[in-house]
């Protein structure tokens, strides 16, 4: 048994139309336990990289009938619930999973928010029916995804921005919202990349331009002792695969005694 498990986001943008074998290369280098993907507008793309990685794919469709999320694991799955259908706030998509882990069983969020600068309520509307129901469980949990949210403590580069972005921003004054990453902080989420690399702040979007770090894995309070390594890939085919990096956790295999 590895002495860790690996966890991936990863949004492939518009279903990975033309870049599959290289995600999937990406993905076969990346070499997770668990990837959770955002922008599955091509369910069968997914199915072949699946099926090329050997994994299991789970896909959430979106209520409103794109930008689906899926997730690729190893792990045995317990059980697998849409929250697109839960929750109608979402305007995407949302799953939550519960899979086995040599450490126990563990649930999985994979959830990609509204986009904009603008949309920064949208976005807690979406998440907040979401965390009141994870809180009703006790068993670690972690929250990975697009969540087109930037955080207080993560610098941004404002001229790497496309133009219209750019633009958008100047018109807001310069200001950018961070509720959504404090409303899980608040919460007792932990960032895990910031926890462990909080002096490396590396971007996830958009991959032509690094400016902004829009995809995250949160996890429970109870998982932070069991934190191993997270970094944001932007090596090998990475760059030519989506306008996002992806983002990896590793925690330890075996429960702290």
């Amino acid at each position: 048994m590895s002495d860790s498990i690996k966890f991936v986001t990863y949004n492939i943008l518009d279903g990975g139309l033309g870049r599959l074998d290289p995600i999937y290369e990406t993905l076969l280098y990346l070499d997770a336990d668990v990837v959770g993907l955002c922008e599955v507008d091509d369910p069968a793309g997914a199915q072949y990289i699946a099926d090329k990685l050997g994994v299991e794919l789970l896909l959430a469709e979106s209520p409103t009938g794109s930008h689906h999320v899926a997730m690729m694991t190893k792990l045995p799955v317990r059980s697998m619930i849409n929250l697109g259908v839960k929750f109608p706030s979402l305007s995407r998509a949302a799953m939550l999973c519960e899979v086995d882990t040599p450490r126990g069983p563990m649930r999985i969020v994979v959830i990609h928010l509204q986009a904009g600068f603008d949309h920064e309520p949208d976005r807690l509307a979406e998440l907040d029916p979401i965390l009141e129901m994870l809180a009703e469980s006790q068993t670690p949990t972690m929250i990975m995804g697009d969540l087109n949210a930037v955080a207080p403590y993560h610098p941004f580069d404002a001229d790497k921005l496309p133009e219209h972005r750019r633009q958008r921003l100047i018109d807001r004054g310069g200001k950018l919202d961070h509720d959504v990453i404090g409303r899980l902080t608040g919460d007792g989420w932990i960032d895990a990349y910031h926890f462990l690399r909080h002096d490396d702040p590396k971007h996830t979007f958009t991959t032509g331009f690094p400016a902004l770090r829009l995809d995250y894995i949160f996890i429970s309070q109870d998982l932070s002792s069991a934190l191993v390594d997270a970094d944001v890939d932007t090596g090998g085919f990475s760059p030519y695969c989506s306008d996002h990096f992806p983002v990896w956790v590793s925690l330890g295999a075996r429960p702290v005694s």
